[in-house]
C-alpha cells in the first residue's frame, strides 16, 4: 500500500534493519530468500533459510496491513534470532476531520482507545526533532490473543511529526515484542526520530 502524500520522507537505516519491500507488488518469494542467504551464515541449513525467509514476508505482510506507509524495516541485528523490532514510517494528510492536524489531537488519538488491550497507560511526551515540533507515545499492550485471552506483550513508540514546510504529518513507528531489549530499542528509536528528513 502506498503513502497517503507525496512526501520525500528519508530516515536512517540501522544496521541490521532489512527494508520491507512492501510498496511492490508480486511475489516476494524470490527476493526474501535472497535476503536471507545474504544475511545468515554461508553455511546455515536450507531449514533455517526457509524460517528466515518466511519471516520476511510474513513482516512484509503485517506492514501492509497496517496501513498505508512511505517505508517498513525489519531490524534483525542477529539475524540468527530472527526479527528484533519493526521500523515503519508512513504519513497523515489533514483532513475534514483534522484540517490542520494538531499534535495535541494526534497525541491523543494514538494514545487513545486503539488498544483495548494495554497494560499500562500510555506515555505522552511533546518534543522538538530536527523534522519540526513532534509528539511520542508510547505505549505496551496485549497482542495476538487467544480464545483463552491469553497473548504476546507488545510494545510501541510512535512519533508524530508536524514539519513547518507541509501541512501533513510524518509517522515513526518502532514496536517490538522483546521486553527484555527494551531500553536499548527505546534508545535506537529516539536515534530513528532525529533522523528523520523530508526531502
Amino acid at each position: 500500500m502506498t503513502a497517503m502524500t507525496e512526501l520525500n520522507v528519508t530516515v536512517g537505516v540501522p544496521a541490521g534493519a532489512i527494508p520491507l519491500p512492501i510498496n511492490e507488488a508480486g511475489d516476494m518469494t524470490s527476493w526474501a530468500e535472497s535476503v536471507a542467504r545474504s544475511r545468515l551464515p554461508v553455511d546455515a541449513p536450507e531449514g533455517q533459510l526457509a524460517d528466515f525467509a518466511r519471516m520476511l514476508l510474513t513482516c512484509t505482510a503485517e506492514s501492509r496491513a497496517r496501513g498505508p506507509k512511505i517505508m517498513a524495516m525489519a531490524f534483525c541485528p542477529d539475524p540468527s534470532a530472527g526479527e528484533l523490532a519493526r521500523i515503519e514510517v508512513s504519513d497523515m494528510a489533514p483532513s475534514a476531520e483534522w484540517p490542520d492536524l494538531n499534535l495535541k489531537q494526534l497525541g491523543e488519538f494514538f494514545a487513545g482507545p486503539l488498544q483495548p488491550h494495554a497494560l499500562l497507560p500510555p506515555e505522552t511526551t511533546a518534543l522538538e526533532l530536527p523534522a519540526g515540533p513532534a509528539v511520542r507515545v508510547r505505549q505496551q499492550f496485549l497482542t495476538q490473543l487467544d480464545e483463552d485471552q491469553v497473548g504476546r506483550v507488545m510494545e510501541t513508540i510512535v512519533y508524530v511529526i508536524r514539519p513547518p514546510q507541509t501541512p501533513a504529518a510524518v509517522v515513526l513507528t518502532v514496536s517490538w515484542q522483546a521486553l527484555y531489549y527494551g531500553r536499548a530499542l527505546t534508545a535506537l528509536a529516539e536515534k530513528l526520530a532525529q533522523t528523520v528528513q523530508l526531502g
